[in-house]
């Protein structure tokens, strides 16, 4: 959720910016902690799409300085979760946000092919009504979650 979608008797609590990187399964690569140039990613693994960022490559590629009609190659998934258990099968390389898969990444489940991610501009953030601030069950989940947050290391 956006701040700026907010109520106004809302309380907020940031939690994490939201940041996407390039993630496969270490079985696609001749060894699981190997890194790629941007260029060998395009050539070497297939690019798995999520259908709600359909620019998503077009635009990490353009970030790197790369231009070329192959970014758009690959099968696409309309369900994060689809386009996670891809690249857990095997399936390619996925741009996907931190959040959903830093346990896989440590794991080793999940590894870091080429290490260009992207902050989207996305924030997280919690909410609650402002008279419900001193309710103990809303205290306890507050600190789990912030106790659960990824906070992406600075870039």
């Amino acid at each position: 959720m956006r701040e700026n979608f907010c109520a106004p008797w809302a309380e907020v609590e940031y939690l994490f910016d939201e940041e996407i990187l390039p993630v496969c399964s270490g079985s696609l690569l001749a060894m699981s902690d190997q890194k790629l140039s941007v260029a060998e990613l395009l050539t070497e693994l297939p690019l798995l799409h999520q259908s709600t960022r359909i620019t998503g490559w077009e635009e990490w590629f353009a970030l790197s300085g790369v231009s070329s009609p192959l970014v758009n190659n690959g099968p696409r998934f309309d369900l994060l979760s689809m386009l996670i258990a891809a690249v857990r099968s095997n399936l390619g390389v996925a741009l996907l946000p931190r959040f959903a898969i830093q346990h896989d990444l440590d794991s080793g489940d999940m590894v870091i092919p080429c290490d260009v991610p992207i902050r989207t501009g996305n924030r997280f953030i919690m909410t609650w009504q402002e008279e419900k601030s001193d309710s103990p069950h809303l205290q306890q989940f507050r600190e789990w979650l912030l106790a659960k947050s990824v906070v992406p290391q600075e870039m």
